[in-house]
C-alpha cells in the first residue's frame, strides 16, 4: 500500500482528506472511498512525471511568431494530433502566439503523460484541458512546469495596439529559467517587456483604433512582471476522469456513436450540462460533441451558445469545431450575423494575451470559409459576403463589450 505522502505528492495536493472528498464526487461514489481506491487513481496521473514532461517538451517546440497581420493560432480546439504537429521535425514551423504556444505545450505534456489516444477520449483539446489557478505568491514559489504570465504595463496596449508584448505567457522550467518561445530568466523577460515598450509606435500600431497618441513618447523602467498569475493542471480531477475511463464508467464519445434515440438523449443531457456548469473548459467538450452529432438541436444550441457564451474563448472553440468538422450551418450563419450587428451578450477572454482583434479573426475565418464552400446555399454564402462587410465596421472585440 502507498504511503499518505506517496499519494498526495502524484496527485499534487497539500489535503488528502480534501482530495478525497472531492474525487468521490467527481466519480459518483458515495464517501468516504477507500485509500486503496484513492491509490489506484493517483496511479492514473503521477504530477511529477507531469511536470518534468512539460518541461522537457519546451525544447523540441516547433512554433514560429506570427509577423503583424499574419493568421496565427491560439491552440483552441485542438486535439492530440494537431498538438502533436507541433512537434513534428517532418512539418514546418506553424505560426502561434504565446498563449497558443503555453496552451499547445502543456498539453503536449499530458498527452506524453497519459496512453495513447486516451486525451482525445477524454475529450480534451489544448483549450479545454482541466488547468486550476495554483497559488504562487512570488516566482520563488512557482513551481517547475507551472504556466504563469508576467506583465507588461497595463499601457503598452493603447502605445502598441499592434504589438505583442503586453504581457508573456511562460511556463517554468528550471529554478530561475522560463520558456516562452525562447528560454530565459526572469529578468531577461522584464528587459524585453521593457524595452518592447519603449520603442516608437509603428505605423500599424498608429492605425489601429486603441492607440493613444497620448503616450506615443512615454517611457518606462519596470513592469508589474509576475503578479501572481500561475496555474497549473487540476491533477486529482484528470486521474478521476482517467481512472473512470480506464475503468470504462466514461465513454462519451463511444456513447455518441450509437443509435439515434441514444443520440438525442446524449445530446439533450449535454445541453443542460452548458448552463449547468461555470467550467469553460467542460463547455468546450460539450460543444466539440455537440459538433459532432451535428443534427438541427444541435446546431441551434450551439447558434445560442456563441451570442449567449461569457467566455470568450468558449465561442470561439465553437467556431473552430465548425470549420474543423465543415460544417456550413444556417443556425450559426445567423448568430454571426447578429454578431457583425453588434448583437449578443457580453463576453470576455480568460487569458490576458491575445490579438486585440482575434475575435473578429475568428468570425471572418469562418465567414470566408462560407463563402468559398460550393456546399454552402446560395443565401447563407450572401448573408456570409454581408456580415463580412459589417465586420469591419463594427466594433466586437471583448473588450468593447465589456
Amino acid at each position: 500500500m502507498k504511503t499518505i505522502r506517496e499519494i498526495t505528492q502524484k496527485l499534487d495536493v497539500t489535503s488528502l482528506q480534501i482530495s478525497v472528498m472531492q474525487l468521490a464526487r467527481e466519480a459518483g461514489l458515495e464517501p468516504p472511498i477507500s485509500i486503496r481506491t484513492v491509490a489506484e487513481i493517483a496511479d492514473c496521473i503521477d504530477s511529477r512525471v507531469l511536470r518534468n514532461n512539460i518541461i522537457s517538451v519546451t525544447g523540441i517546440f516547433r512554433g514560429r511568431f506570427p509577423a503583424v497581420g499574419e493568421h496565427f493560432t491560439t491552440g483552441v480546439g485542438l486535439t492530440e494530433s494537431g498538438i502533436n504537429s507541433f512537434f513534428d521535425a517532418g512539418i514546418e514551423p506553424q505560426c502561434v502566439d504565446c498563449l497558443g504556444a503555453a496552451r499547445i505545450i502543456m498539453a503536449k505534456g499530458l498527452i506524453n503523460t497519459l496512453k495513447n489516444e486516451e486525451f482525445n477520449k477524454l475529450g480534451y483539446t489544448a483549450s479545454g484541458m482541466n488547468i486550476r489557478y495554483r497559488p504562487a505568491a512570488t516566482t520563488n514559489e512557482i513551481m517547475p512546469g507551472d504556466w504563469c504570465y508576467f506583465y507588461n504595463d497595463y499601457t503598452y496596449k493603447y502605445k502598441h495596439p499592434a504589438g505583442p508584448f503586453q504581457g508573456e505567457n511562460a511556463i517554468k522550467v528550471a529554478a530561475t529559467d522560463y520558456y516562452g518561445f525562447g528560454a530565459g530568466k526572469y529578468d531577461q523577460w522584464e528587459k524585453e517587456m521593457i524595452e518592447a515598450y519603449n520603442d516608437p509606435p509603428t505605423k500599424e500600431d498608429e492605425s489601429r483604433k486603441e492607440y493613444d497618441p497620448q503616450y506615443k513618447e512615454k517611457q518606462i523602467d519596470k513592469v508589474p512582471g509576475y503578479t501572481g498569475d500561475n496555474q497549473f493542471f487540476n491533477v486529482p480531477i484528470i486521474s478521476m476522469e482517467v481512472w473512470k475511463l480506464r475503468k470504462s464508467r466514461y465513454r462519451l464519445q463511444e456513447r455518441v456513436s450509437k443509435t439515434d434515440s441514444s443520440k438525442e438523449e446524449i445530446r439533450d443531457s449535454l445541453i443542460r450540462k452548458i448552463r449547468g456548469t461555470d467550467n469553460f473548459g467542460e463547455r468546450i467538450r460539450i460543444y466539440r460533441e455537440l459538433v459532432k452529432i451535428g443534427d438541427k438541436v444541435s446546431l441551434e444550441s450551439l447558434a445560442a451558445s456563441l451570442l449567449e457564451d461569457p467566455i470568450t474563448e468558449s465561442r470561439e472553440a465553437i467556431i473552430d469545431y465548425a470549420l474543423e468538422g465543415n460544417v456550413c450551418s444556417n443556425e450559426l450563419m445567423y448568430s454571426i450575423v447578429r454578431l457583425a450587428h453588434g448583437f449578443g451578450q457580453e463576453h470576455k477572454p480568460v487569458t490576458p494575451s491575445r490579438a486585440s482583434d482575434q475575435w473578429r479573426h475568428t468570425l471572418r475565418r469562418y465567414l470566408i470559409w462560407v463563402i468559398n464552400n460550393d456546399q454552402c446555399d446560395l443565401e447563407t454564402r450572401a448573408d456570409a459576403k454581408d456580415s463580412l462587410i459589417l465586420l469591419e465596421k463594427t466594433n466586437i472585440e471583448p473588450e468593447w463589450c465589456l
